[in-house]
């Protein structure tokens, strides 16, 4: 009743909203009511889209507004021009191991998310997932949708990443990428003659985002380097790749050599 209450007098804030679901689930608060809350995104603007994953997470009674919300929240973000390719990393280091110590967010569900979000920022996107094997996911997938195909795509977590490989891959079928995207914990099984420094970056501009924000990886020199996983990624790149336009590569080179954001 206090829920309901609170939502028809205006006075429970989104973010309030959305950290509440699950309690909302729980009380059996009216659902209808609940989703209109949602879709309505009254007061969402300082409302990030990784906080739309984390409530689908704790109540999926509401996962279909909640979709919706998402999606509408990636149409107001600045754009990616041209093609992306997103490689997301679902090797079994991936799952099972929480982005920080503060979180409660697996590694492989910070990546899958980027992957959702960077998909609706991009004029053309594909997502491809790797481990031992590759695949590319289908495009009809989106938003929360995306995150949890890919989370179960290897049934929680299979092999190791070959980053060499799967880029060998990417190429192949979208030789035409303006950026790769490659998202990952850096837990590279490539040994001699497979080494992840022998990956061919082939885009215009390739990017390693750690997830797992470790101190060494594979990704260095002629890739970008992030360590992170929010969507400050996503605005990073957008304004990274501005300066690329204005400046050129040579003068830019130098803001990418390691970039700690988010």
């Amino acid at each position: 009743d206090t829920f309901e209450r609170l939502i028809k007098d205006g006075k429970l804030g989104y973010l309030s909203l959305l950290r509440n679901l699950r309690n909302m689930e729980q009380a059996n608060a009216d659902r209808k009511l609940v989703k209109e809350a949602i879709r309505a995104r009254k007061g969402a603007d300082l409302v990030f889209p990784f906080r739309y994953i984390a409530a689908a997470r704790a109540a999926g009674a509401f996962g279909d507004a909640i979709q919706d919300a998402f999606l509408a929240a990636t149409k107001e973000m600045e754009k990616l021009s041209g093609k992306s390719v997103m490689i997301v990393d679902v090797s079994g280091s991936m799952y099972g191991q929480p982005v920080s110590a503060k979180s409660d967010m697996h590694r492989v569900t910070a990546a899958a998310a980027l992957a959702a979000i960077a998909r609706e920022l991009s004029e053309e996107a594909a997502v491809i997932v790797t481990g031992d094997t590759h695949a590319e996911m289908p495009t009809h997938l989106r938003g929360i949708e995306l995150v949890d195909a890919i989370e179960h795509r290897h049934g929680r977590g299979y092999g190791g990443i070959y980053t060499k490989a799967v880029m060998e891959f990417a190429k192949k079928q979208h030789p035409d990428a303006d950026r790769v995207i490659v998202i990952t914990d850096e837990q590279d099984c490539g040994g001699y003659g497979n080494s992840p420094l022998d990956a061919p970056t082939y885009a215009k501009v390739n990017y390693m985002v750690n997830v797992a924000s470790y101190r060494n990886g594979i990704g260095y020199d002629r890739w970008v380097h992030l360590d992170g996983f929010s969507e400050a990624i996503i605005k990073w790149i957008v304004a990274y790749e501005k300066t690329l336009k204005t400046n050129g590569k040579s003068k830019t080179v130098a803001l990418a050599k390691r970039q700690i954001v988010g």
